[in-house]
């Protein structure tokens, strides 16, 4: 009986002295390699779409490569100000077709086009469903995710029942929301790129016992259809199509 009690109690400080790394981003439309490391190397992934959504930016479009340089595929949408990133609408319905038929006619001879062909026609195909545009960037992240073999828990910030927790951890805003996702889920690390340096409350992390660390993303060398470098980032289309040896060792 002794024992048990003891074997209940380690097991219950082994758990609760796991540590439970959390991110927490905005979706975005097929996005970088960078992205999906970062989703990868954490515990439990939270699409963060309940916040604004934000123009000129890569929530509905991102960049691929063509014979002329660089090309950015777009999804129309409907912009109000002050829209949350979940209520953007879908302006066209054949928006989905063009961006196929433009990732095919530049891409067809690229090394690896013809084994992931059929996985981007019929995903294409698949988003033509949705009217929202969180709905087609989930939808095209969830399956290039399973596409890579990435094991992470991935969840709609949307889905979780937060708003219950009335503590004020902090009174920047942004930081009381997240700790209150990450209070949640029970995160004992949270995640973030170094951009959030600018608006997060680093003393709030502290004091509820959460450890802030800012993620170093991976600096991939990118190639255009001619084998030429390239200084930016790529949607993962690239990745997967063009330089599938270049970047697979980053998911092992």
């Amino acid at each position: 009986m002794v024992f048990m009690i003891f074997l209940y109690v380690w097991q219950k400080n082994k758990l609760y002295n796991q540590i439970m790394k959390v991110a927490i981003l905005q979706s975005s439309y097929i996005p970088w390699i960078g992205y999906f490391k970062l989703i990868q190397d954490v515990d439990i992934f939270v699409f963060y779409d309940s916040v604004q959504y934000s123009k000129n930016d890569f929530r509905n479009r991102n960049k691929i490569i063509s014979n002329n340089g660089i090309q950015w595929l777009t999804i129309p949408v409907f912009k109000k100000l002050d829209t949350a990133i979940k209520d953007v609408r879908i302006a066209q319905n054949n928006w989905h077709i063009k961006h196929f038929k433009t990732i095919k006619s530049n891409y067809c001879k690229s090394i690896n086009f013809n084994k992931n062909e059929d996985f981007l026609s019929k995903t294409y195909d698949e988003v033509a469903q949705f009217d929202y545009l969180t709905d087609i960037n989930i939808y095209f992240l969830r399956n290039i995710i399973i596409r890579l073999g990435i094991k992470t828990k991935c969840i709609k910030d949307t889905d979780i029942d937060y708003s219950k927790d009335n503590t004020i951890y902090s009174e920047n805003y942004p930081t009381n929301k997240i700790i209150k996702i990450l209070k949640y889920l029970n995160a004992s690390e949270y995640v973030s790129g170094a951009k959030a340096k600018n608006y997060l409350d680093v003393t709030a992390f502290i004091s509820e016992d959460i450890k802030l660390t800012w993620y170093k993303y991976p600096k991939p060398i990118y190639r255009d259809l001619k084998g030429n470098k390239l200084n930016q980032n790529l949607s993962i289309w690239h990745n997967l199509l063009c330089s599938e040896d270049d970047f697979k060792d980053l998911f092992n």
